[in-house]
């Protein structure tokens, strides 16, 4: 208990009092209630192997009779509470998991002798591997202690503070800007003789504007400073602050020099302080020279420059205090280590200048406290915030905007509609109007010209774009634009869920948030072309990318603590190798991998300071990089009235990352200032489109419009049905492969219901089957009175957004106001959604009685339920309508031109996607040949000859041949012809530098197989003999020297090792491998198992491509895949089987089995398999990788 209070102490909280019920002790915690005390067990753990919290008897009895709220413990020396979790161990056992939620900040903070009104020394996570934590914990401290002024100076950046303003102004708190700069003194252009630190605080919205020029001449300019000369012309508005590392410190010695410092910084800035700091440092000289330097201050200054309190902080909390030393090392950052440079309270403060005062004569005390008063003096004068919140939108360019729009809206038209009758073109009319009647008004024409702009251009170059993206694809403007390619009104899809007029007028139209959301995709290899044309467009001075920073996630905080610590490498590989590094997972994650690891249990108790430093370090900013997306465009003049000019140096804070300019801001952050980032979004779908349609037409002279494409080939639909959905966009997982399987959809409608039903959501209440089974006529469809129309497509369930947003118009609301329902329902609103649903009901009723239905006010109470219960997993349809139009296009593909589209299939394909590829691609009877590469064929990426009806693989896709070799192979051939010979290929690229492992490579994976004229493959150990034995006088590998060496099988497998290709003669490695006589009797290949009837026992063989371990009633079972000459057969070990196979899971992978079992069909994924019986055997055959 004494370390219990000393840490409430230390956390600014009061202490307890326990009560002891029999052998438990029970405390009362503000904001939790009643908790146990866990006790640590002999070992001294409060964790026991089953990650359970290590409860006495008598604590079990208190949490049984439900006495206790939760739970109070120690780890790694700091204090956690966790609500009551039950949970089971393996064997069923009952025990309560811990949530580690942190022990502070509950209730008020306790009183001490003086408020802590101020704090202003904030160093965040955005000082990158200096500072530490995000702003919400900052200002979440700081709310619990009553601060009411809290400031940011992290060093050389103003990254963190956007994000910072807005965690202070959730809490109530005011936030204060500024940064701690690097100033350079003496620089000639070349060289720095010397470098000091100042802090600046932004007083005025003009010394935010010089807070940023500043930070530019910094972070674009210069590396990583400002001339002394520079900083002192940009100096109003601004608070100046003479910190730790200031010219006024280091050189306190030097009168004369002090004076000149202070003559220019008084003269230069609109206050100038000098900082008072408690800090204690870890090395007794830098405490030395800060004393000397306060000394000379307290004596000779004191009376020019006034004291400020600012305490620098690198950390929230004390405990945290040991972070900044790793972070330091983790960049390699020297900087001066304290013992205390966290967020303190007065009183703190105090206590640590207890004995310097001690040491005077009373004055450094009154200095101290004038100091605390001068900070809330100096924050209360500060009359600026960052302004955000309000829409910044450039201007396009042109004399009359309005006009230019209307003219291109008219020329899509005409383009796009010209083709419909009148009477067609009066719901056209009737559309355009009412977007009219929104865009127009509201000061939007610019918006939709400047992306308008983007996609012309990209036409122009012959740079393919998506169909779109969400909900802009409900308005019509954006497809007369071509912005979009859907038709909305031919997929019922609404503009008021894109926009509306309650949106983008009266006040909210001045909100950020009031911009219309448009995301654009583009082909991957375009990407950065489409970025550099916008900042040609609109100039470097008003664009930017947008930055991001790489976070320090779990499995990196791990190795890099470890290696500081000299953990050795194996023990962190172990603990990390199934972290999976790109997910964002939680410190709790961390304890919950504990629960099924021995590994990670043993580790957390035997390292908790390497787990403690992962809590503290965890997510925060490891590293600056560029979004590879998002670009963001600037007014060029003032949007407060004045029209002054006005470029991006002056909006918003900049960085210059490997030459490029990038905001020093989050997306996140940009969208809530209010400026235009546009999402150029890339999509690798676009990059295999591009490919397919240019072998098409380099094939077939034709020029594929994909958006003209008929939508209801039944062929195509035959595919769709059979679940052949290999590389088809969005439908390619295994999951939408057997729900096409039980759906078999006829029309572009219903695939696009099947993209909005294959999700979490819907699949929870089984939506998605009762779909399938609506659609085949295993159940009967019901229909809500009135609402037919809206869900006759999808059979009378509500599927899509739109679908509820409509359904509500038949019961009264109007559009607008359905689309202010939808967002209601997300924010949960429940007086809002309550007067809505009154309206509902109301309008409804009135229809329901004019059509003689019984008991109206019950039978509108029970839709508007089912409503509700819909829109919470309900889809938005102008984004599946879009993304499943390119799923129907890449199927269109496949059947309609097959060898081009195999061709980019496999171009862009994954090594693990390859065998899946090839083995739909024989299913589906296409008449391809896939060959080999061919050294005088194929070129950087696959190639096909239309004439022969063949695909060839890549070079580059050849392991170990590479890029550069590949590319010196290709520019020989280009430059000088075609190859004529192995002897004179290796003459003409000897001095390209392609090496002898590369030719090596090319043999055996078939590159000479045409140009040596060979009929076999076990050929290719005569060219390895030529090359090697005679062309180079070198003894033939042992590998090559072995009976094995001189079958065909051999050499196949030689190559699939290097390509990830090759038919294989599993027959005979199965009769030369097995004396398995029952294996042999039942052995059959891909076509025997294609061909063979439910309930046949069979044996085959094939390489192991993917396995999943799953537990079952009685153990665990196995599923496997086969890849079997590019036919996947899916394999299922029962337990009973799987404790025979003797293999464990993970050591399968990769390897050539044989197996015998039972044909059976897999009813969840509707497709032939092999289930194990009482007779099933595994026999391994050869190790591949």
């Amino acid at each position: 208990m004494d370390r219990l209070n000393d840490w409430l102490r230390r956390n600014n909280m009061s202490e307890v009092e326990p009560s002891y019920i029999g052998g438990s002790t029970v405390l009362q915690m503000p904001e939790i209630g009643s908790c146990i005390y866990v006790k640590p067990n002999e070992d001294g753990f409060v964790l026991s192997e089953d990650f359970f919290l290590t409860l006495s008897d008598d604590d079990f009895a208190l949490v049984e009779d439900k006495k206790v709220d939760a739970f109070v413990f120690e780890f790694g020396g700091a204090f956690y509470w966790s609500k009551i979790i039950e949970g089971k161990n393996k064997y069923r056992e009952v025990g309560y998991i811990p949530k580690l939620n942190d022990l502070k900040y509950l209730g008020n903070a306790a009183g001490g002798n003086s408020a802590t009104l101020c704090h202003l020394g904030v160093h965040s996570e955005y000082e990158i591997l200096n500072g530490s934590s995000s702003a919400a914990r900052w200002a979440k401290k700081a709310s619990f202690l009553g601060v009411k002024f809290l400031g940011i100076c992290d060093k050389n950046t103003l990254a963190g503070t956007l994000a910072f303003q807005t965690a202070c102004e959730k809490v109530g708190i005011k936030p204060i800007i500024g940064e701690t700069v690097k100033i350079a003194v003496g620089y000639d252009g070349e060289n720095i003789p010397e470098t000091f630190d100042m802090k600046l605080y932004a007083k005025t919205i003009e010394g935010w504007k010089n807070l940023l020029l500043i930070n530019k001449a910094i972070n674009v300019t210069y590396d990583g400073f400002i001339p002394k000369e520079e900083l002192l012309e940009l100096g109003s508005g601004i608070v100046a602050v003479f910190s730790l590392g200031s010219e006024l410190n280091v050189y306190h010695t030097d009168e004369e020099r002090c004076a000149e410092v202070l003559s220019e910084y008084l003269s230069a800035f609109d206050d100038v302080y000098y900082q008072i700091d408690s800090v204690v440092f870890t090395a007794g000289a830098n405490q030395v020279r800060m004393y000397a330097a306060l000394d000379n201050y307290l004596s000779k200054y004191v009376d020019f420059v006034k004291p400020i309190l600012i305490n620098d902080s690198y950390c929230v909390d004390e405990e945290e205090v040991c972070l900044k030393p790793y972070l330091n090392k983790i960049s390699g950052i020297i900087e001066a280590q304290s013992s205390n440079q966290f967020f303190k309270t007065n009183d703190q403060t105090m206590s640590y200048f207890d004995y310097v005062i001690e040491g005077t004569d009373g004055k450094f005390k009154e200095v101290v406290e004038q100091a605390m008063k001068n900070a809330i003096e100096m924050s209360e004068s500060v009359e600026f915030k960052i302004e955000s919140g309000t829409r910044k939108l450039p201007k396009f360019e042109v004399e009359d905007v309005i006009s230019f729009f209307y003219d291109k809206v008219a020329e899509g038209y005409s383009e796009r509609l010209g083709h419909l009758s009148d009477d067609e073109l009066k719901k056209y009319d009737e559309q355009l109007a009412t977007e009219f009647e929104v865009i127009v008004p509201n000061d939007l024409c610019d918006y939709f010209m400047i992306l308008w702009d983007i996609m012309n251009w990209c036409r122009a170059e012959g740079i393919n774009t998506g169909t779109g993206r969400g909900s802009v694809c409900g308005s019509l403007v954006a497809y007369l634009l071509h912005i979009t390619d859907v038709d909305p009104l031919k997929y019922g899809l609404m503009f008021e869920r894109f926009l509306n007029e309650t949106r983008v007028s009266g006040e909210r139209a001045k909100s950020a948030d009031s911009m219309p959301d448009i995301d654009c995709d583009f082909p991957t290899l375009h990407r950065d072309e489409v970025k550099e044309y916008i900042k040609n467009k609109y100039g470097y001075d008003f664009t930017c990318s947008i930055g991001t920073y790489t976070r320090m996630k779990l499995k990196t905080c791990l190795k890099d603590f470890g290696k500081i610590i000299g953990l050795p490498f194996d023990v962190t590989n172990r603990l990390t190798k199934d972290i999976d590094d790109q997910i964002d997972y939680e410190w709790q994650d961390l304890f919950n991998y504990g629960r099924e690891s021995k590994v990670v249990y043993d580790f957390i108790q035997k390292y908790p300071n390497v787990v403690m430093l992962t809590k503290f370090a965890l997510n925060q900013p490891k590293a600056k990089s560029i979004h590879p997306s998002a670009v963001v465009i600037t007014p060029k003049h003032a949007v407060d009235g004045s029209n002054k000019d006005v470029d991006i140096w002056q909006w918003l804070p900049i960085q210059k990352i490997d030459g490029m300019l990038v905001s020093e801001w989050e997306g996140k952050y940009i969208d809530k200032s209010g400026f235009l980032k546009e999402d150029i979004l890339g999509l690798n779908q676009l990059d295999k489109f591009k490919d397919a349609l240019d072998l098409i037409k380099a094939n077939t002279g034709k020029q594929i419009d994909l958006n003209a494409i008929p939508l209801d080939q039944e062929e195509v639909f035959k595919y769709f049905k059979r679940g052949w959905n290999e590389d088809v966009f969005q439908f390619g997982t295994n999951g939408l492969m057997s729900y096409c399987k039980s759906v078999k959809p006829d029309t572009i409608e219903q695939l696009i219901a099947m993209t909005a039903l294959f999700r979490p959501g819907p699949m929870e209440l089984n939506a998605h089957i009762d779909f399938s089974d609506i659609k085949n006529g295993r159940k009967k469809p019901v229909f809500d009175v009135g609402m037919e129309d809206i869900t006759k497509d999808t059979f009378g369930l509500y599927v899509y957004q739109e679908q509820i947003m409509k359904a509500v118009v038949v019961g009264g609301l109007t559009q607008v106001e359905s689309d202010i329902l939808r967002t209601t329902i997300k924010k949960k609103d429940i007086a809002t959604l309550s007067a809505f649903g009154d309206k509902f009901k109301e309008g409804y009723v009135k229809l329901l009685k004019s059509k003689d239905v019984k008991e109206p006010e019950a039978y509108a109470s029970r839709v508007w339920d089912k409503l509700l219960a819909f829109s919470s997993y309900g889809f938005n349809l102008s984004h599946a309508a879009a993304y499943t139009l390119m799923s129907y296009q890449s199927q269109w593909l496949k059947v309609n031109y097959p060898l081009e589209f195999w061709t980019a299939s496999l171009q862009w394909s994954k090594e693990s996607e390859v065998p899946y590829r090839l083995a739909e691609l024989k299913k589906t009877g296409a008449d391809i040949e896939v060959r080999p590469p061919d050294i005088n064929i194929s070129a950087e990426g696959f190639t096909c000859s239309a004439k022969r009806n063949m695909i060839f693989f890549s070079l580059m896709k050849i392991k170990f041949v590479g890029e550069k070799a590949a590319s010196r192979i290709l520019e020989e051939r280009r430059q000088h012809g075609s190859f004529f010979s192995l002897e004179e290929f290796v003459e003409r690229t000897r001095a390209k530098s392609v090496t002898k492992r590369v030719v090596m490579q090319l043999i055996i994976a078939g590159a000479f197989d045409l140009l040596e004229d060979i009929e076999h493959v076990r050929e290719r150990k005569d060219i390895v003999k030529k090359y090697l034995v005679d062309m180079r006088g070198e003894d033939m590998p042992a590998e090559f020297m072995t009976p094995e060496a001189a079958t065909n099988a051999f050499w196949i497998m030689e190559q699939k090792k290097a390509t990830g290709y090759g038919n294989i003669d599993f027959e005979s490695l199965v009769r030369d491998s097995i004396k398995s006589k029952r294996i042999l009797d039942l052995y059959t290949d891909d076509l025997g198992f294609m061909a063979a009837r439910e309930g046949k026992e069979i044996a085959v063989a094939g390489k192991v491509i993917f396995y999943v371990e799953r537990d079952a009633k009685n153990g665990k079972m196995l599923s496997i895949q086969l890849d079997c000459n590019n036919t996947i057969i899916p394999v299922t070990f029962w337990p009973d089987a799987y404790g025979r196979v003797g293999e464990r899971a993970e050591d399968l992978k990769g390897q050539i089995v044989a197996l015998s079992g039972e044909v059976k069909k897999d009813k969840f994924k509707g497709e032939k398999a092999i289930f194990s019986n009482t007779n099933t055997r595994l026999f391994l055959i050869q190790i591949t990788e």
